[in-house]
């Protein structure tokens, strides 16, 4: 009976940290998909023109 406790409560342990590691990886992804309009600015600035062939 002892060995099943330990069993279970170390079975409950990782789960938790389980938890744990993947509440911390979810938390790094949710950030915001707006885009810096400073950025964009720059980026389509930078573009080379179109050739006349394509207008």
């Amino acid at each position: 009976m002892p060995f099943d406790v330990v069993i279970s409560i170390s079975g409950m342990l990782v789960c938790l940290v389980g938890v744990v590691h993947v509440v911390i990886a979810y938390r790094g992804t949710t950030r915001s998909a707006e885009p810096d309009p400073e950025r964009v600015e720059r980026f389509v600035e930078s573009a080379p023109p179109i050739p006349s062939h394509l207008l």
